[in-house]
């Protein structure tokens, strides 16, 4: 949970910078059947009957919410620029497990990312711009099971890439996806077949740029 208290603090520190800085964006919007998560491979045990297998979650999402603060932390000029980003993510959808089901997802990312053109900057005058990220993310899945089921969550590196443009009616717009990965070299036989232990999400999403 120390990781959790740190990232945070970090969204906490990210919040507290002046509102009216010329180096932070704020993104809002949404996703509609664009998430997806398998979780790493947990160890159940059930007292009736008496036993202990190897499962995990898969967690198909229905709408997601997406909240999204960009600072810049270095401008190479008006069309180039470095930030750090935390698009925090709340889910409404089902999560499925030998039986078991449970709803909600929350994910918190943090990425270092570069932008170039649309969006890079308040100075650029360009119409199209693009991003690329890399960092990590925290993953709960799901956040309320059912049947007496625990949460589980997780950390996983993540990268991200997005396209920034302008709709016809001038409105700032940024279509993003991210996906995540948690490596692993172990494998556990589950349903009579050797699955390899890895974590993994998708998520497609589609922001207005607020500020912007």
């Amino acid at each position: 949970m120390k990781i959790v208290k740190n990232i945070i603090f970090i969204l906490f520190f990210m919040s507290c910078i002046q509102a009216n800085s010329q180096r932070i964006f704020y993104l809002f919007g949404f996703s509609v059947f664009g998430n997806y998560i398998i979780s790493p491979i947990k160890r159940c045990e059930f007292n009736y009957p008496d036993t202990t297998i190897y499962a995990y979650w898969k967690t198909f999402s229905i709408g997601t919410i997406v909240y999204k603060i960009r600072v810049n932390i270095v401008e190479f000029n008006d069309n180039a620029s470095l930030s750090i980003t935390n698009p925090i993510s709340v889910s409404l959808g089902m999560s499925f497990r030998n039986g078991y089901s449970g709803m909600g997802y929350l994910n918190i990312p943090l990425l270092a990312e570069f932008n170039f053109y649309n969006g890079a900057t308040f100075k650029t005058d360009k119409d199209h711009g693009l991003s690329a990220g890399l960092g990590a993310e925290f993953i709960c899945a799901p956040v309320m099971p059912l049947f007496f089921e625990s949460a589980q969550y997780w950390i996983q590196p993540a990268a991200s890439i997005g396209y920034s443009f302008w709709t016809a009616k001038n409105t700032p717009m940024h279509l993003g996806f991210k996906y995540g990965f948690r490596p692993s070299f172990k494998y556990y036989k589950i349903d009579g077949a050797w699955r390899l232990n890895y974590g993994q999400s998708f998520l497609l999403t589609l922001l207005f740029m607020c500020n912007y």
